[in-house]
């Protein structure tokens, strides 16, 4: 365990010296800034107000979720096909690390980032709704920790591509393309349920089914601030609740990783 943690710690350092938690922590507080402007502007953030539940909402369905996908893909895409390509793993693993610990502690510091980012957000949000006098909406702390899941799985599939493929923007995009591919699939999916598709396509629309992500949705969906999202409406019709997608993002994880392991003992560490 001390080992994992060291490569961990060792991972997030990397991040930090490569500048990309700055990069991302100072757009974080760029955007954020300027929904300050907004609150302040009693004309215009009147006239957001009466579209929004507040700047908080605003500020957590709107660029910054994108803005933490983009952080995901970063401190995931090199963890494993950089690292074995450039030798850095060949020095960690000649001393008394396995190559599944090499990896674990790699995707363990994309994840420390990931959940750092998520609770600054969280924070500058519910600081935004403080501002706006609009109040702490206790589902924006909620949205932001299945937001922190959803993202977390997100670095294991492209940690697993990076395992896959040694080239790093191909294992982001193949990563991102996957993951992002879950609510168009369980669409399809809920079209098979309902017998409205059946042969080939069925079974390969039901194997598309089972090899993607289920995210947990945002409880700020609720409010409507999402708007009216197609997974929301097809977990309805499936009966697929965060309970359900929960067990099967734990156990997607654990064999997305678990790939990763056995593919990495093939690797050559350099």
């Amino acid at each position: 365990m001390k080992a994992i943690l060291t490569i961990a710690s060792a991972a997030i350092l990397e991040h930090r010296r490569r500048k990309l938690i700055g990069f991302f922590v100072l757009i974080t507080l760029v955007i954020v800034a300027g929904l300050v402007y907004l609150s302040l502007d009693t004309d215009l953030g009147a006239s957001l107000m009466n579209a929004a539940v507040g700047m908080a909402t605003i500020a957590s369905v709107g660029l910054l979720p994108a803005l933490t996908v983009l952080a995901a893909i970063a401190v995931s895409m090199n963890n494993v096909g950089r690292p074995f390509a450039d030798g850095e793993a060949a020095l960690i693993l000649a001393r008394p690390v396995a190559r599944w610990q090499f990896i674990l502690g790699r995707l363990l510091g994309s994840v420390g980032v990931i959940v750092g980012l998520c609770a600054l957000m969280a924070l500058l949000a519910a600081g935004v709704g403080l501002i706006d006098r609009s109040g702490v909406d206790p589902d924006v702390f909620g949205h932001w920790a299945v937001t922190a899941f959803n993202l977390s799985l997100l670095a294991a599939i492209v940690t697993f591509m990076s395992t896959l493929l040694g080239n790093p923007l191909i294992a982001a995009f193949s990563g991102y393309l996957l993951y992002a591919a879950a609510t168009p699939v369980s669409a399809l999916y809920l079209l098979v349920a309902n017998g409205n598709i059946s042969g080939a396509p069925s079974a390969v629309i039901t194997a598309a089914w089972f090899i993607t992500p289920k995210k947990l949705l945002s409880p700020l969906r609720h409010s409507g601030a999402e708007g009216p999202e197609m997974s929301s409406i097809v977990d309805g019709a499936l009966q697929m609740d965060n309970w359900a997608r929960l067990g099967w993002g734990l156990a997607y994880t654990a064999v997305v990783v678990t790939a990763s392991f056995l593919i990495a003992e093939r690797k050559d560490a350099g």
